[in-house]
């Protein structure tokens, strides 16, 4: 926090900072201006997040935004509210938003997250890191057709898709209704999350790319 704007410029990686703090000392948006400084904020124990299948008490989640390019995403969201699952949604825009720790809580307690990918335009799709939090964090991922997310996981192995809001409230009662199925897709994903893409994965990775070393050795396990 006491270096200066040249001295921070400097850094080829910057850990362990909020990007406002970040903002504030270059004086500019980092993702705009090229300063040589790549933004990585401090690493979030998501592992802590996984609970027990039986204490969860939602049987599906939601958090994410619904203006804008995701205005699609409101049907299903009333759909949900007005059904009769115990269904936790935060769709507050940004600066209105759940902290990280809440949302992470949320799937948490829940069966199911739910993860829509659509992007700007009908046919672009995302891969969201909704879909690495709600897997690690336990939950069964109902994941929107069309998503890159096979690139990672296999569906019908580690996650299920929907084509429609009504296919979605279709599976998440059939996955309701089977538990041991959802339980066993679930704890799948979870595995693969934690053997491939945990926190672990994530820095060895980013730390080998300019140094082209796979000897590295993480002081604290960050799932």
């Amino acid at each position: 926090k006491n270096y200066k704007q040249f001295q921070l410029a400097d850094f080829n990686l910057t850990l362990d900072s909020p990007k406002f703090y970040l903002d504030k000392l270059l004086g500019s948006d980092t993702n705009e201006v090229d300063y040589g400084v790549l933004f990585a904020p401090f690493p979030q124990k998501i592992a802590k997040y996984n609970l027990s299948q039986e204490t969860r008490k939602y049987d599906v989640a939601f958090c994410g935004q619904i203006g804008s390019y995701r205005s699609y995403r409101r049907n299903a969201i009333d759909k949900l509210i007005n059904s009769n699952f115990n269904f936790f949604y935060s769709c507050a825009e940004q600066g209105f938003q759940i902290t990280y720790d809440d949302m992470m809580q949320a799937y948490a307690n829940s069966k199911i997250v739910i993860n829509f990918s659509q992007s700007t335009v009908q046919d672009h799709f995302q891969l969201k890191g909704r879909v690495f939090e709600a897997i690690a964090s336990g939950a069964l991922l109902l994941e929107q057709a069309g998503s890159p997310i096979d690139l990672c996981f296999v569906v019908g192995v580690h996650y299920d898709v929907f084509h429609s809001n009504d296919e979605l409230i279709e599976k998440i009662q059939y996955y309701l209704d089977h538990p041991s199925e959802r339980i066993k897709m679930a704890n799948a994903a979870h595995l693969e999350w934690i053997n491939n893409f945990s926190g672990t994965h994530f820095w060895k990775r980013l730390i080998k790319l300019p140094y082209g070393t796979s000897n590295l050795t993480i002081g604290e396990h960050v799932e």
